[in-house]
């Protein structure tokens, strides 16, 4: 038996604890506290900082991030250079310099229409478009419409694509809408496959249109004067959110006819070898509702002047245009359509020069072009639809279609003669 050397307990001679205090029976020996080796973890914690900023540095490492200002336009820039993103509703062949937030549509009741909106990217620099090389950058893209006043929506919108219709646009969608669509955000979303985020904002607002009709039997219109004062009077009374077709008695207007304000829909009417005639220019500057109608109406010149002179849009239904120097003119910003019209002896029947337009129709159908020096001249031509002539007429022009804008046209059922 021996002892305890701390306690004196008597333990057995084998024992290196003591049962009674618990202490080892060896004497000299300490057990040194545990050191947490920070130096050698600061340095691994330094070497990977500086791993890190080293990729950053060299690209090798992208940290995601979200281009979203609440704008319409945006500067997005990644390893291989600049770009400027901007959504519009404007563009068709030229290049979309400015972004466009709000737009506004206006419609009649039971009408429905559809409205594209579109993105657009080019170099900041020289505004070259590079959409293709954009394209390759896109993980996906995706459109929301959301109305402001938190009801559902009544839009329906297709998915974004790129559109040979609009080529110099990256994407584009379809809104097709009615006038209960009320104001709405319009929100771009588009994923990069570098985890990027961009993210553009718009607005869409429906207008519905009121609709007053005027015929001779309420309303004097014996004369320019009397058709004068009648358009002063609806655009001082109804605005511009209200539709008027005013139906013509057959009667021959005088003197130069200025729709600068509005848009109006006129009807002409024939009684007894009599029609409605305007002898003098009309001009269709409009501003909303921005097409001016015209139905059954004839313009007849002296050979020199113009007949229908519009930098808005106007749409010619069952006219008739003669002796002019221009028949119809689609000036810069305008469009004008003709469907079952007649154009003759003018010195140009048709004429565009005009690279952007609020509207288009594309179809010019049914019309009968004779004896102009020239029937169709197309200078410039918003848009790419092709122009189709589908069951019109040709016969005795010098020149039937002189189109340097080289144009797409759609010519398979017209007849030349």
């Amino acid at each position: 038996m021996k002892n305890c050397i701390h306690c004196g307990a008597e333990l057995p001679d084998e024992a290196n604890l003591c049962p009674a205090c618990g202490q080892a029976q060896t004497e000299g020996e300490t057990r040194k506290p545990y050191v947490f080796p920070w130096r050698k973890i600061g340095i691994a914690l330094a070497a990977i900082v500086l791993l890190l900023a080293v990729s950053l540095a060299a690209g090798a490492i992208h940290i995601p991030k979200r281009y979203d200002d609440g704008g319409s336009e945006v500067m997005y820039a990644d390893k291989t250079g600049t770009y400027r993103i901007l959504a519009s509703w404007a563009g068709g062949i030229d290049v979309q310099s400015s972004s466009i937030r709000d737009w506004t549509s206006k419609l009649e009741d039971e009408q429905q229409s559809t409205q594209p909106c579109k993105l657009f990217v080019y170099d900041p620099e020289t505004d070259t478009n590079l959409q293709e090389s954009f394209l390759e950058k896109v993980r996906s893209a995706e459109i929301r419409v959301t109305r402001r006043d938190g009801e559902a929506t009544d839009i329906h919108y297709t998915e974004p694509a790129y559109n040979e219709n609009y080529p110099q646009a990256m994407l584009e969608s379809d809104l097709y809408y009615t006038p209960n669509s009320g104001v709405n955000d319009i929100v771009w979303t588009l994923q990069m496959r570098n985890g990027d985020t961009v993210v553009l904002h718009q607005s869409f607002t429906v207008v519905r249109l009121l609709h007053r009709v005027f015929t001779p039997e309420d309303t004097p219109l014996g004369s320019m004067a009397d058709l004068q004062a009648l358009l002063d009077r609806i655009w001082e009374t109804d605005g511009a959110d209200t539709i008027a077709t005013i139906y013509l008695p057959p009667v021959t207007y005088e003197g130069n006819l200025m729709l600068d304000n509005r848009a109006y829909n006129l009807v002409g009417s024939s009684d007894s070898g009599q029609q409605t005639t305007f002898t003098g220019t009309v001009s269709v500057n409009s501003q909303d509702p921005h097409n001016c109608n015209f139905d059954s109406i004839c313009f007849e010149g002296d050979g020199s002047g113009i007949g229908i002179s519009a930098t808005k849009f106007a749409i010619l239904e069952r006219c008739e245009l003669r002796g002019w120097e221009i028949g119809a003119y689609a000036r810069q910003g305008s469009w004008v359509g003709i469907s079952e019209c007649v154009l003759e002896n003018n010195q140009v029947g048709l004429q565009f020069d005009s690279i952007t337009s609020r509207g288009m129709m594309a179809a010019f159908e049914s019309n009968v072009f004779t004896d102009n020096d020239t029937a169709v001249l197309l200078l410039n031509v918003p848009g790419s639809f092709p122009l189709s002539f589908a069951n019109c007429q040709f016969t005795g022009n010098r020149v039937d279609i002189d189109n340097p804008a080289e144009h797409p046209l759609d010519l398979q059922d017209a007849a030349f003669d």
